[in-house]
């Protein structure tokens, strides 16, 4: 008898649906996993007086612990992220609010390469959350191996969502970003895992300026390419204007840089530019 009810558990379908948070009367989100169709990717439903109010498809949904928290008096925030599919990528963070009219969606922030068990969005006994801006992820990729830049954004409750919070980009200092590196002559045409490019470390400390509403003092930053790698100081400050053109943040950073030339307007993600320090370093022999 015991013996057969295991085989029926083992053998029986997957449940339709799957709570993964419950905040009782105010709502709930549960995973569906569709029995049949062209798209089989699990969806993400916020449920709420038996309506669906809010909904999306991705793989492997998880949910992050402990629950979020920007200040004693605004909500408390359940992180579920939600993976894409495919090598490396991508995630997203789909982030869900206690407030007064129910439990409701506040905001799907992307995370790039970074993966749940490698997340921490918040220090324990803080209310500060900063999230890597993973439009500079795969920075200067070459023959399978990169570096990434993830300029750090901090986030708040802005009464509906949880927002990158230019205020708080404001109030950093350039001592927040990484040092500005002092590469020696031989390293620029190197390209050694665990030891990125000096291009992309001049890129680093460049971008965190940016972030910090310091664009101005990014000129300072690249004028430590030497005479001789003007190419490639030319070529990272095509690759920066690209991909900040393309960050999701890029309204926020025109707007604290007063609307900096360093951020076209105009997207062109994947164009030659996206990438053009990672083709100028595949073309030179390592020394």
């Amino acid at each position: 008898m015991i013996r057969a009810l295991i085989l029926a558990l083992l053998l029986a379908p997957p449940a339709l649906a799957q709570t993964l948070f419950d905040a009782g009367r105010v709502g709930m989100v549960e995973m569906y996993r569709p029995q049949s169709g062209e798209d089989d990717r699990p969806q993400l439903r916020l449920v709420r007086g038996g309506q669906r109010l809010w909904q999306t498809r991705a793989w492997g949904f998880e949910v992050l612990d402990p629950p979020l928290r920007t200040a004693v008096d605004t909500p408390m925030l359940t992180g579920i992220t939600g993976w894409s599919g495919g090598a490396y990528c991508c995630w997203t963070l789909h982030v869900f609010a206690r407030t007064a009219q129910g439990l409701a969606h506040a905001g799907d922030i992307p995370l790039g390469k970074r993966s749940p068990e490698h997340l921490r969005l918040q220090e324990p006994d803080s209310t500060l959350i900063r999230i890597a801006d993973p439009a500079h992820d795969f920075w200067d990729y070459v023959s399978s191996l990169g570096a990434d830049i993830g300029p750090l954004v901090p986030f708040a409750w802005d009464g509906r969502r949880l927002a990158a919070d230019a205020a708080a980009m404001r109030r950093a200092s350039a001592a927040d970003c990484p040092a500005v590196p002092t590469p020696d002559p031989g390293s620029w045409s190197r390209f050694n895992p665990g030891q990125p490019n000096p291009a992309t470390e001049l890129a680093r400390a460049s971008l965190c300026r940016i972030y910090i509403g310091q664009a101005a003092s990014v000129d300072q930053v690249l004028a430590l390419f030497p005479a001789e790698e003007r190419a490639l100081r030319e070529a990272t400050e095509r690759q920066m204007k690209a991909r900040l053109a393309c960050s999701t943040h890029a309204a926020i950073l025109r707007r604290i840089n007063d609307r900096t030339p360093l951020i076209p307007t105009t997207c062109r993600q994947n164009g030659p530019d996206y990438t053009a320090v990672s083709t100028l370093l595949e073309r030179r022999p390592s020394r």
